[in-house]
């Protein structure tokens, strides 16, 4: 009875956000500064800005900065360090290949976050996604968090080829889609279907 109720749920979550997703504008080009980055980073930067102004999704004014070891992000290769004005993001990692662009992706996600959603968007998240806690406090796995499943499913609805979001449970493409649509009222960018984790 669940997932009748899921499936119907999503299908009018996609039909309203349909209704509302017209045409795009000439999307506008977000501000940002950077910071110790390859030529090759530099330009993944470009692409991920590239792919949320696409999207029309508005961004805070970003801070990169690359560091070369993991301290800074917490031993990760990624961190959102917070702000709104400007947002801080971290890299600790010189990659910049198919990782790389899922990790800016994701860190540019959180500041999106951030800066666009309430709290009452947030909280409609963690029940589609059966969650308890938003923000990362260290207490449970990275993947029980809304904030990180969210950066997850916009990255997959941004990425202009296919990826297997394989870091998050129920990653079948009608529950990234249902979550993508939740999170910005719109339809995925692209939101390719090729690798999602439908059971087969």
């Amino acid at each position: 009875m669940l997932s009748r109720l899921a499936t119907g749920s999503a299908l009018g979550v996609l039909v309203a956000a349909t209704a509302f997703v017209g045409p795009h504008d000439e999307p506008d080009r977000f501000s940002y500064s950077a910071t110790g980055f390859s030529h090759a980073q530099a330009a993944l930067i470009d692409w991920t800005i590239g792919l949320y102004a696409d999207a029309g999704l508005e961004l805070p004014l970003l801070d990169f900065v690359s560091y070369p070891t993991g301290e800074p992000c917490r031993g990760a290769r990624g961190f959102y360090a917070g702000g709104r004005s400007p947002a801080k993001i971290r890299v600790c990692t010189p990659e910049a290949g198919p990782f790389a662009e899922s990790l800016f992706l994701h860190e540019v996600a959180h500041a999106w976050d951030a800066y666009a959603l309430s709290d009452r968007q947030r909280e409609a998240f963690l029940e589609l996604r059966n969650l308890e806690t938003w923000w990362d406090d260290g207490s449970a796995p990275w993947h029980s968090y809304g904030a990180e499943q969210a950066a997850q499913v916009l990255a997959w609805g941004l990425i202009d080829r296919p990826i297997r979001v394989a870091t998050i449970p129920d990653a079948g493409c009608d529950e990234l889609r249902t979550g993508y649509v939740l999170l910005t009222g719109r339809l995925p960018l692209h939101g390719y279907t090729d690798l999602c984790d439908d059971g087969v």
